[in-house]
């Protein structure tokens, strides 16, 4: 059965194993107003692929960590003024978990990206 969105009209489901199809994306943020565990059932072909290297979501359930776990994916903190991202936390406020597959890669992508400025600040 489909939830209903908040203005009363229904929402199809798709698995997200076949919203993706063939497409291997790197990196995928889940934000879905607390069915995110819904959603990680449906994406056992994606966590099983080694194209993903970062998931962030908003909702963390002990199932949900606990699927992450069994896919490899470790918790992660990110510091933008630092641009660090480490296993422990850092004490910085965040709405969203990241859980990260190769480190490696991603380590090698923050030292690479280029400087942005925001809110006066660059990071």
């Amino acid at each position: 059965m489909a939830p209903n969105d908040p203005s009363g009209r229904q929402v199809s489901l798709r698995r997200l194993d076949d919203i993706f199809g063939s497409n291997r994306p790197l990196m995928i943020k889940i934000d879905v107003e607390g069915y995110e565990e819904r959603v990680v059932r449906g994406a056992n072909e994606l966590l099983a692929c080694n194209c993903l290297k970062v998931i962030e979501l908003a909702t963390v359930t002990p199932e949900i960590e606990t699927i992450w776990h069994h896919h490899d994916f470790e918790r992660a903190y990110y510091d933008p003024f630092k641009r660090s991202l480490t296993a422990m936390p850092n004490g910085l406020p965040s709405s969203n978990a990241v859980f990260v597959g190769d480190w490696n890669f991603v380590a090698a992508r923050l030292a690479a990206a280029p400087v942005v400025c925001v809110l006066g600040k660059s990071i």
